[in-house]
């Protein structure tokens, strides 16, 4: 059912996305259509309860971890201070080696925050926090919005556990094209890819991967072989730019040409 769980989120913020304005009872007529779609039963609130229950824990750990590194790092550098006044080389030596391991538990917190779970691309709240400067963009680019042709029937006739494979192997995929590219999974079985190429250098590179993709199989756990294809939409964007303007415009692209394939 976390599966299922992950798919409902996934599909309800997409749906949520497309309007400017949100209200709870809105919020709670995309979700139940959305779960109507998927074939879940939302009366199961116990298993809800225990997935937000879950979800809950874990960002409360991440939250612990962050204010004790924080605690740490405060102390360590109060420390460092005094024995800079006492030139105290011996105790900067340990405060280095100290300093250090704070270090790389601060990334490994970050690779955490920031990392899709499954297939270890950026997150949207990467997007959100870490790129984005309040829902503009902080230079002048393109961005492509990408989206698996046909990933409900892998998921419906292979199971999940493939169709997170085919999620894993696609991410992997998309950050070969260009070692430029960011690379990122934004909702379910849709990635944004953002660059610095003008427009006509980025559909290039990715029709050839498209076309590409379309050569090779990933093998299902009863034999079958399956394609893959995948269609995007482009759009270029400048400094300061709306992202959620420029997202639609991509969004609009990729949906035409998902009908003409």
């Amino acid at each position: 059912m976390e599966k299922e769980l992950y798919q409902l989120t996934d599909l309800t913020v997409k749906e949520i996305l497309r309007h400017e304005v949100v209200l709870p009872s809105f919020y709670q007529e995309i979700f139940l259509k959305s779960a109507s779609k998927l074939g879940i039963d939302v009366k199961e609130d116990d298993i809800y309860e225990n997935q937000a229950e879950k979800n809950l824990n874990n960002s409360s750990e991440i939250l612990k971890n962050s204010s004790k590194h924080a605690d740490e790092l405060t102390l360590t550098t109060s420390k460092a201070i005094e024995a800079i006044k006492n030139k105290d080389d011996a105790a900067l030596d340990d405060l280095q080696k100290i300093i250090l391991s704070l270090n790389k538990k601060m990334l490994a917190l970050s690779s955490k925050v920031y990392k899709d779970s499954l297939t270890k691309l950026k997150n949207r709240l990467w997007l959100m926090e870490e790129f984005l400067e309040e829902d503009t963009f902080p230079y002048n680019g393109t961005l492509a919005f990408l989206d698996l042709n046909k990933f409900k029937a892998i998921n419906d006739n292979y199971g999940h556990v493939i169709g997170d494979k085919v999620l894993i192997f696609l991410a992997s995929y998309l950050k070969k094209i260009d070692e430029n590219f960011i690379v990122m999974r934004y909702a379910g079985d849709e990635f944004l890819i953002i660059s610095e190429y003008d427009i006509e250098t980025l559909e290039t590179k990715l029709t050839k991967a498209k076309n590409e993709l379309n050569h090779k199989r990933i093998k299902a756990t009863n034999g079958d072989l399956l394609a893959l294809d995948f269609s995007f939409g482009s759009e270029a964007f400048e400094t300061k730019s709306s992202f959620r303007e420029t997202l639609e415009k991509a969004d609009k692209k990729m949906y035409d040409m998902k009908e003409n394939s």
